[in-house]
C-alpha cells in the first residue's frame, strides 16, 4: 500500500518543489544549530533576548510592509499585472526595512 502511494507521487512536480523547500529549510536550521555554540560564547543571554525581541518585531513589521504581494503574483492571470505587482513588491520590500531601521535608530537616540 505504501509502495502504491510512493509510485503515485514519485514523478510529481509538486513533490519535487516541496522537497527543495524542505531541504533549504533543513540546511538553514542546521547552520543555525552549528553556529549557536560559537554565539553563546561571545554573547550573554541578555544580548540574545534583545536580538530575539528585535527580530520578532522586525519580522512582523516587514510582513505588513510588503503587503503580501507575493500572493497577488500567484493569483494574477495577466503577465503585465505580474510585472507591475512584482516591481511594486520589490520596491516596497527594499524601502520598508530601511525606513524601519532609520526610524528605530532615530527613536533610540532621540
Amino acid at each position: 500500500m505504501i509502495r502504491r502511494i510512493i509510485d503515485k507521487y514519485k514523478g510529481s512536480e509538486f513533490i519535487k518543489n516541496v522537497a527543495v523547500v524542505m531541504t533549504g529549510t533543513a540546511v538553514s536550521q542546521l547552520i543555525a544549530i552549528a553556529v549557536t555554540p560559537i554565539l553563546t560564547r561571545n554573547y550573554t543571554p541578555e544580548d540574545f533576548g534583545y536580538y530575539t525581541t528585535f527580530i520578532a518585531i522586525y519580522t512582523v513589521l516587514c510582513s505588513f510592509a510588503t503587503g503580501k504581494y507575493e500572493r497577488v503574483i500567484l493569483l494574477s492571470k495577466n503577465e503585465n499585472d505580474i510585472v507591475v505587482v512584482s516591481s511594486l513588491g520589490m520596491a516596497i520590500s527594499i524601502f520598508s526595512p530601511h525606513s524601519l531601521l532609520f526610524l528605530s535608530i532615530f527613536l533610540l537616540y532621540f
